[in-house]
């Protein structure tokens, strides 16, 4: 790129050093793209499997060039730990850093990383307790289903009897002893 820009003057071997120094300055000196790095700063989220330090460390950069001659400045920690806080980007997550007021950018990555590990570890404790208890939760699941299609069975078996029973019909006495005396039965 700064090839380019030498390439672009037409007279390279014309350019004073002050020029070139200028002109560098201007192509790529922060002066003119402070609010670019804010807005990427101001814009900046976790990305899935990107570690904290990973996070930090891109912080810190858009906040030394957003900010530049600043970095050491309270505002500019403050500033810095802020941003860091908001781009991890879970709401409670942010939350237990925050209750435990870092000071600065570094003391909130220590916490970060701190947390993430406890919380690491106790889905990993989970998985372990319930990795033996798999098998039976496996089995109620196929209990449950088998229950669930019984139920619907016995609804289907209720709705169809309901539906196919005959219509019972009155017979009148004198005609029942006819139809039986006619099939030769009497009682």
């Amino acid at each position: 790129m700064a090839g380019q820009l030498l390439w672009d003057t037409g007279r390279p071997d014309e350019l004073t050093y002050s020029e070139l120094r200028e002109k560098l300055r201007r192509r790529f000196g922060s002066d003119d793209q402070q609010e670019k790095f804010q807005a990427e700063l101001r814009a900046r989220r976790r990305r899935r499997g990107e570690t904290l330090a990973k996070l930090y460390q891109n912080v810190r950069r858009l906040v030394t060039l957003a900010y530049p001659g600043e970095v050491m400045s309270s505002l500019c920690e403050q500033i810095a730990k802020d941003y860091f806080i908001a781009s991890i980007g879970d709401r409670d997550f942010e939350l237990k850093i925050r209750e435990r007021e870092p000071r600065d950018l570094e003391s909130a990555c220590k916490h970060a990383v701190r947390l993430e590990a406890y919380e690491n570890a106790v889905v990993d404790d989970n998985r372990d307790q319930h990795r033996g208890k798999g098998n039976s939760y496996k089995q109620d699941d196929g209990l449950t289903r088998k229950v669930a299609q019984l139920e619907r069975k016995v609804e289907q078996a209720a709705t169809y009897q309901s539906t196919a029973r005959p219509v019972a019909t009155s017979v009148p006495e004198a005609g029942r002893h006819d139809r039986q005396k006619s099939e030769g039965r009497f009682l």
